[in-house]
């Protein structure tokens, strides 16, 4: 980031400084709404300076309750946004507008009707071809592999194969995407979004030795926070059939969570359930496609049964003031 930016954000210190003492305050929320904030700050944060959630929460603790270290820490991390971290503030001071204008993007009005009935939609095309074939062959040169040398893929893995690695310059021509910056936006119904900070994978093809070693059906839920909207999403960074480890994806779920989750036992975990009985699809594109979802939608990556790998990409994009909790409503 330029230095003149930096400076900028230091021209009123007292509203930076207010922001270090709540990133940094451990103490019990006040209402559940207050931990729900809360939340979105820290991931905000963490996006904010390019570093993924538990890297920052470490960088948290290393600062010792010290406002004015964490600022530094923060400003000098090489992928640290001005631009988001202004937005942080805002919504730290509560200064974040919204517009009771429909925000048009790229999704149709076919798409529109897929996401508030299924819970999901696929974007075309964020980053063009022949550019995400190339991410996908460079991210598998960076794990002593590639796409066509078959007898590589198994070498370290099977399964998927989480990578903490976030700061790949290949990885931030998604991020970047304009398209999908639209699409989010469109979805969400807000201008204002900062992106996170994923990483990647690698669904390599089952094998006698080598089986899916990936995570069941599941939700990326924190059941302890009120209802609320928010999404997730992935970028397919080559061709993945409906059989080569794709995203699996309990369409339309997202209509009866509230509903299911009400009904469940208090101390039982939600994520013990089995959300096979609910008809999970898996979703195939193309090299360069999004796939964007609710986050009330069980999903989890399948067993590759395909002859080649799935290399995908997480991305995300969110607001720091969502509202709107009903499903009909928050599209």
């Amino acid at each position: 980031m330029e230095q003149s930016d930096i400076a900028n954000l230091e021209v009123n210190q007292e509203p930076v400084m207010q922001l270090m003492w709540r990133l940094m305050d451990r103490s019990p929320a006040s209402c559940a709404n207050a931990k729900l904030k809360g939340c979105f700050l820290t991931r905000g944060a963490a996006d904010v300076c390019g570093k993924g959630l538990q890297h920052f929460i470490q960088m948290l603790f290393e600062c010792q309750g010290q406002p004015q270290r964490l600022w530094q820490s923060m400003s000098q991390c090489p992928s640290f946004s001005a631009s988001d971290f202004n937005l942080l503030l805002s919504s730290c001071l509560d200064n974040t507008n919204t517009s009771s204008e429909t925000i048009s993007g790229p999704l149709t009005s076919a798409d529109l009707k897929q996401w508030r009935e299924q819970g999901y939609v696929v974007v075309k095309n964020i980053i063009p071809r022949d550019t995400s074939l190339t991410i996908a062959e460079r991210l598998m040169n960076i794990n002593r592999t590639s796409l066509q040398t078959p007898d590589s893929w198994h070498r370290a893995y099977g399964g998927p194969f989480f990578r903490q690695e976030y700061d790949i310059p290949e990885l931030d021509v998604a991020r970047q995407s304009i398209k999908a910056r639209q699409a989010f936006q469109q979805v969400w119904q807000r201008e204002h979004l900062i992106t996170t900070r994923d990483t990647y994978s690698l669904n390599f093809p089952e094998t006698a030795r080598h089986y899916f070693q990936g995570t069941k059906l599941h939700l990326d839920v924190d059941f302890h926070l009120p209802l609320h909207f928010k999404t997730q999403g992935i970028v397919y960074l080559n061709d993945v059939a409906a059989e080569q480890g794709a995203l699996t994806l309990c369409t339309g779920f997202h209509l009866q969570y509230a509903q299911w989750l009400s009904s469940l036992p208090k101390a039982f975990n939600p994520n013990d359930s089995d959300f096979t009985q609910f008809k999970p699809k898996p979703i195939a594109a193309e090299a360069g496609d999004l796939i964007i979802w609710h986050h009330w939608l069980p999903h989890g990556a399948s067993p590759n049964h395909h002859h080649l790998p799935r290399v995908a990409q997480y991305l995300d994009m969110y607001s720091l003031t969502p509202s709107r909790l009903a499903p009909d409503e928050a599209f």
